[in-house]
């Protein structure tokens, strides 16, 4: 009984070899005794290599070498999932023509396969005791179990005194912690019952059956941990006894309904191809086993289908509720696209499984479980860490009293990172999600490509990029907050005005290199040459300064100007013809806001000169023009009297810082005597003082009689020789006086008084 690789080389070989090996095998086969000896033989073999046997048995009877050598021998062309069809197809062909033979014999009750039968007497007799050892331990552990899962129940349910919003998060986040412990606890079990069978497996093995025995407990172990796990996992979602430990929103009923399917289901998949079909295997013959492997394997999954296909659309609109009801926007919206979805990814599952299950006989039901429960412990996790998440963006860091008093701002920018942060996070948790996924599956070897040259230099490169991005951050939130210590610091360390404008250019000229330099560096860490990015940008650079040099010129001048503090914000300055109020200052231009309310934007190249008023401190620089009659002693005496009441008034005499300054007579002209007067203030407040002493110097003036000059005409009359003047005719002015004085009697009355009469 030869390979097909054989069969070609005996083909091949010289014919007197040829016909030696036939005749051999014609010799053996026609002997009942050596017959018999030789299926046993190669049963034992079937015992010891179970897989090998299985892949043997199907081309050890293939009547078509060739047919084998093509399915077991493919072209290039040829993809690996046609392969394993062909070669499924091809295995259950014969499988079916050998198990059809076996079934015979044992109809026919031939004394082979009886004697067989009565050979694995004890094994199966130590396969149930082996199999009662553990249902017996596993039964305990669940009964002693029943505290723990009454004390998670309880603390799942346990209630949170706070805001609605939060109390919801806080008790799912309770509820799934709470859910993932009672697996522990479930698998905890497992291992307990898992460790009893198997110290009666060892206590119960001899030295003549041990390799049967071994076999078979060790697959009633494997399918009872395979089955109890899916049993597990089915409970954490449909939990019957403890409510507050079921995943999914349903009543009582309707969870205990589908536990029980899925546990049924899992029991008779798990123990029927991990326990009947090898014991088929080693008991009666490997094809007969495959054959029911098959059969069982697709009515279960027909079952399966036909009872999905009835539940979608209750299961749907539970999706859909729960989509309503769902206080986060994104998690509606997964909701929303499960409910359309759910039915077809568990018609892929279960197409998946059943395709598996067949192609890989002894590795299917292994792979399945490993992969189904790495992407459950995957999803359960993920959604964990993604809970987490949300529920850590709800919170607002706090900061100590120290540091929200030195730094008032900090707290408020590091919330500021918050959102970006956690969006960051969940795109990772998301991300290595579905790798995970991928890898459970053998869609993607995460292990190799993370030790792969290409993994490492994707992950070296997102650790150096998010280190570069978190240096930059912490780099712009310690220098930010310094400079906004610095401007808002109050009392006696105050800063000026020019520490001002100072410090809020050199926060935007720090924005502006923190965010070039953390662009350039991510840019190079990612592959990127930025070699021609920065010599491109110094010859850009280079025709910008000669195509604008008088923005270079206002940026230089801008700058010189602030190093010498020229101007500050809200300085009371006089530049290029304007007066009025410093409002704003740029790094190029400066803004002066004029008495009349003029918006003026002067560039700084445009600058020559700059006269500030308000810088240490200020005059009242005053020139008073009195009459040519009048003393100027006199005068002077009433300038110091109008300055002591000016030293009484309570809106401007704080800010005068000395006596009286009167220099003396400055002119003698045609039109009066001009004195000059001279108050120190405090800077910018020369021309409240200046409003406020010219009107007490008028009261006393005025008081005085003191005459204030306006313009006067004097005439003249001509003189003759002797110097006599002669007489000016003003009769039409006594006669118009005349007139008016008339008319006034006639409304109040006769009055005495001289008459007018005429002068020279």
């Amino acid at each position: 009984m030869s390979s097909p690789s054989g069969a070609q080389e005996v083909n091949s070989a010289e014919p007197n070899e040829s016909s030696l090996s036939y005749g051999a095998l014609a010799e053996v086969l026609a002997n009942d005794e050596l017959r018999n000896r030789l299926v046993n033989e190669l049963r034992e073999l079937a015992v010891e290599a179970p897989a090998e046997a299985a892949n043997v048995a199907p081309t050890s009877v293939a009547p078509e070498p060739s047919l084998a050598t093509e399915a077991t021998e493919p072209t290039e062309s040829t993809s690996r999932l046609l392969l394993a069809f062909q070669y499924f197809a091809y295995q259950l062909h014969f499988d079916l023509k050998d198990s059809w033979a076996v079934v015979n014999e044992l109809l026919n009750e031939e004394t082979a396969q009886v004697e067989q039968l009565q050979r694995w007497r004890s094994v199966l007799f130590n396969l149930l005791v082996v199999g009662g050892i553990t249902l017996v331990a596993y039964g305990l552990s669940r009964r002693l179990a029943t505290i723990p899962f009454q004390r998670l129940d309880a603390w799942a349910h346990r209630e949170v005194s706070a805001h609605s919003s939060v109390l919801t998060r806080s008790t799912r986040l309770r509820k799934l912690l709470a859910v993932v412990a009672a697996l522990g606890v479930d698998w905890l079990i497992i291992a307990v019952a898992l460790l009893a069978g198997y110290a009666g497996m060892v206590a119960l093995t001899t030295s003549q059956t041990a390799s049967y025995t071994s076999f078979l407990n060790m697959q009633f172990l494997m399918a009872f941990g395979v089955v109890e796990v899916m049993k597990t996992l089915s409970r954490a979602v449909f939990a019957t006894r403890y409510e507050q430990l079921r995943l999914v929103p349903l009543d009582s009923a309707t969870a205990t309904s589908w536990n029980r399917w899925a546990s049924g289901l899992f029991t008779l998949s798990g123990y029927g191809l991990l326990v009947v079909v090898p014991l088929l295997q080693v008991l009666i013959a490997p094809s007969l086993a495959n054959v029911v492997e098959t059969l069982f394997a697709f009515s279960v999954y027909v079952y399966v289908v036909s009872v999905l296909w009835k539940q979608r659309t209750a299961v749907s609109g539970a999706f859909l509720k729960q989509a309503n009801q769902a206080e986060n926007s994104v998690l509606g919206t997964l909701l929303r696209i499960m409910s359309r979805l759910w039915v077809w990814l568990a018609l892929l599952y279960l197409t998946t499984l059943l395709v598996v299950l067949q192609v890989e006989h002894q590795d299917g039901l292994g792979f399945m479980a490993k992969a189904s429960v790495q992407t459950l412990l995957v999803i359960l996790i993920g959604a964990a860490l993604l809970l987490l998440l949300n529920t850590l963006g709800n919170q607002r860091l706090k900061l100590s009293e120290y540091w929200q008093r030195n730094f008032p701002l900090l707290e408020a920018r590091l919330n500021s990172y918050v959102p970006a942060s956690l969006r960051a996070l969940r795109l990772v948790v998301a991300v290595g999600m579905a790798l995970a996924i991928f890898d459970a599956w053998r869609l993607f070897d995460l292990k190799e490509w993370l030790f792969s040259a290409q993994g490492q230099a994707v992950v070296n490169t997102f650790v150096r990029v998010a280190l570069v991005l978190v240096i930059a951050a912490l780099s712009w939130t310690v220098l930010a907050s310094m400079i906004e210590h610095r401007l808002m610091l109050a009392g006696a360390k105050m800063p000026t005005e020019r520490e001002k404008t100072l410090l809020l250019l050199f926060r935007n000229a720090l924005a502006i290199v923190i965010v070039t330099m953390t662009a350039l560096i991510v840019l190079s860490q990612i592959g990127i040459d930025i070699g021609p990015l920065i010599a491109g940008a110094g010859v850009v650079g280079l025709a910008v300064g000669f195509g604008a040099q008088k923005m270079v010129q206002d940026v230089i001048t801008g700058v010189f100007i602030q190093l010498e503090n020229g101007m500050n914000q809200n300085d009371v300055v006089e530049v290029a013809g304007l007066f009025g109020v410093v409002e704003k200052l740029t790094i190029r231009s400066v803004v002066i806001r004029t008495l009349d309310g003029g918006y003026h934007l002067v560039p700084f190249s445009s600058i020559d000169c700059v006269a500030n008023h308000t810088r240490d401190y200020g005059y009242h620089h005053g020139e008073y023009l009195v009459g040519l009659r009048e003393s100027v002693d006199d005068v002077m005496e009433h300038m110091h009297a109008a300055f002591a009441d000016l030293k009484q008034d309570p809106e401007v005499a704080e800010y005068i810082l000395e006596d009286i300054s009167i220099p003396g007579v400055t002119n003698l002209g045609s039109t009066g005597t001009t004195i000059r007067v001279l108050i120190k203030t405090a800077p910018g407040m020369q021309w409240a003082v200046q409003r406020s002493f010219n009107r007490l110097l008028k009261q006393h003036f005025d008081a005085a009689g003191i005459e204030i000059p306006y313009p006067q005409t004097v005439v003249h009359f001509g003189r003759d020789k002797e110097g006599n003047s002669a007489p000016a005719n003003i009769h039409m002015v006594d006669a118009v006086a005349h007139s008016q004085r008339q008319g006034k009697e006639l409304v109040q009355g006769p009055e005495s008084g001289p008459a007018p009469t005429g002068a020279n």
